[in-house]
């Protein structure tokens, strides 16, 4: 028989994490983890499928729609990682870095999910079950770039923010600081951390480019500047992402 674990205060830790009445840091790990069930079912239901369909239909290859396509799901992948993002770094700060686990653990199972059921479905509309084994392959790197991209993160958060030992100080000056104000510590953090997707997704790009060789002609010059500074800017506007969606949990959680 499972032995009940108890915490300070006598209530099995279980049955204090699924209580029904939660208290707020509950209530906020739980929505995070909701808001990142949610955007992972929406790339493995939604955006696979979709992009597979318009990049395997000869009249949508190069049609406006799947260019369109192709940038919202990098916007839900993006929005996938900010907001993970966003919830351990208001954790690791208002409680501690331990206190992430959860959130971590659900992150990866999400990624795990997402790739997965994504597979699924694309073979399935593909009826072609044989390439399952060599998918899986390409699901586990997917998989492990994902979780070290958040190792990368969490190791950011800690070298940054989490060794200091007065992180209340820094939730409380931060609910009067600029979004500007990038030599705060909580603002230099999120602007790192927005950045590491952004910074995988151009080491990425540059071993294609290496691997292609140098641009053929101009057109493929334009693509490249392009390509590059849309990487640049998406971590600006995850940086904005980030400082939004904590500055919403900080606010609320003065309130309570």
């Amino acid at each position: 028989m499972q032995k009940k674990v108890k915490n300070r205060e006598g209530t099995p830790i279980m049955l204090k994490i699924f209580s029904k009445e939660p208290d707020q840091k509950q209530k906020t790990e739980r929505f995070g983890c909701l808001l990142m069930l949610a955007l992972a079912a929406i790339y493995a239901f939604v955006c696979t499928p979709i992009y597979y369909v318009s990049n395997s239909n000869v009249l949508l290859q190069n049609s406006v729609f799947t260019f369109v396509w192709d940038f919202v799901n990098d916007a839900v992948q993006y929005f996938y990682y900010w907001i993970s993002f966003a919830f351990v770094i208001f954790f690791a700060v208002k409680y501690a870095i331990k206190e992430t686990v959860r959130l971590l653990t659900f992150f990866a199972a999400c990624s795990v999910g997402r790739y997965f059921f994504g597979l699924i479905i694309v073979l399935a509309l593909d009826k072609d079950w044989e390439m399952f084994g060599y998918e899986m392959k390409q699901i586990v790197e997917v998989t492990l770039g994902d979780l070290l991209m958040m190792g990368f993160a969490v190791l950011l958060i800690y070298l940054i923010l989490t060794r200091r030992s007065k992180n209340s100080e820094i939730l409380k000056s931060f609910q009067s600081a600029s979004v500007l104000q990038l030599s705060h510590p909580l603002m230099g953090c999120m602007l790192a951390v927005a950045f590491v997707p952004a910074l995988m997704r151009i080491l990425s790009r540059i071993w294609f480019d290496l691997f292609l060789g140098a641009p053929q002609g101009t057109g493929d010059l334009i693509s490249m500047v392009v390509y590059y500074t849309g990487d640049v800017i998406s971590g600006v506007i995850g940086y904005l992402a980030i400082f939004l969606i904590v500055a919403q949990m900080n606010i609320k959680s003065a309130q309570d």
